[in-house]
């Protein structure tokens, strides 16, 4: 009997063992576009930033999980989710198409407030009508979601576009008569692009103020692991350094 208690206490250490090693060890995947001022490599010095991204860094650290970073086109990154290419994917906003393949957690990370933005001299109004932007050019970004009703508006001028800094280039080309985004991204790659800010207009009111997300394959993880970083994050947010991130790029 002592020898078979023994025996069964030597292979549960050896589990532990494992499993310990196992953790240590575990890299995820986790793909994000250009994003700024939430997540983007930073051409200047070649390293990464953002708000969302020293989030989701500071909480898979406490997690003592290795994260491999990579910034890609927004639509494949979401391709990558699907397909269990990635494990994860920030930041982006819910909806029941992407929770078929990405597990949410409960925490956000942030908030997008979404605006239409033109050429002062183009004197568009926006009242909140759809239908009143009929006549007009619209650039979006391929694979995003802004709003529900303007997503699944399909009598509107909309062109496709890889990225938000496209977005802003055909607008001062005078390729497009709208642009619509993320006023705080805007304004981040309007003064990347040392564009004349005056020359801008943001339409009100708001298209959207909503939550972004971090997500997580359906594929590669489970709602176990996705509970256990929700937690982890939640207990981060009560920190100083959660609120000096916000600080740090005058966001909050």
């Amino acid at each position: 009997m002592k020898k078979l208690n023994f025996i069964f206490i030597l292979l549960l250490f050896i589990i532990l063992i494992y499993i310990k090693e196992v953790k240590a060890s575990m890299e995820l995947k986790v793909v994000f576009s250009y994003y700024p001022p939430y997540e983007y490599l930073d051409q200047k010095d070649n390293q990464m930033k953002g708000i969302d991204y020293e989030l989701v860094k500071n909480t898979f650290e406490i997690l003592n999980i290795k994260i491999l970073f990579n910034q890609l086109p927004w639509e494949r990154c979401l391709n990558m989710l699907k397909y269990g290419e990635a494990d994860a994917i920030f930041s982006l906003l819910y909806s029941k198409e992407r929770a078929e393949f990405l597990l949410y957690p409960k925490e956000y990370l942030s908030f997008e407030e979404n605006v239409f933005f033109t050429l002062k001299e183009n004197k568009i109004k926006w009242n909140n009508n759809y239908d009143s932007l009929k006549n007009y050019l619209i650039g979006c970004v391929l694979g995003y979601s802004y709003e529900e009703k303007f997503d699944n508006k399909k009598d509107l001028k909309k062109i496709y576009l890889k990225d938000d800094e496209t977005i802003v280039k055909m607008l001062i080309n005078k390729r497009i008569d709208l642009g619509i985004g993320n006023i705080h991204v805007i304004k981040f790659i309007i003064k990347e692009l040392n564009i004349d800010g005056s020359k801008i207009e943001f339409l009100t009111p708001f298209i959207s103020r909503k939550p972004l997300y971090i997500a997580f394959s359906r594929i590669n993880l489970d709602k176990h692991f996705v509970e256990k970083f929700d937690k982890v994050f939640a207990e981060f947010k009560k920190t100083k350094t959660y609120n000096d991130i916000f600080i740090k790029y005058n966001f909050k």
